[in-house]
């Protein structure tokens, strides 16, 4: 699969052997080492928040919510 124009590529790469392979195993190619497109480099911080982000800050709250509401109920019902 070629990376897609303008992309750019580590220099590290061996050579595809899989048909020079011979013996057990022969052919079995696992692709490390091959040309990776590189990733782009991440937002510099405080751009604008991604929508995908928001559970990711919701669900903790809303379960330290229920642990801190689950602890005060305890407390004032622990002599019941």
């Amino acid at each position: 699969m070629e990376p897609p124009p303008g992309a750019e590529t580590t220099s590290y790469a061996i050579p595809d052997t899989r048909s020079m392979a011979s013996g057990p195993g022969a052919g079995h190619h696992h692709g490390h080492g091959k040309d990776r497109t590189v990733a782009p480099p991440p937002s510099p911080p405080g751009g604008a928040m991604s929508p995908a982000r928001i559970p990711g800050l919701i669900v903790p709250l809303v379960f330290l919510f229920a642990l801190v509401a689950g602890a005060v109920w305890y407390w004032r019902h622990r002599g019941d």
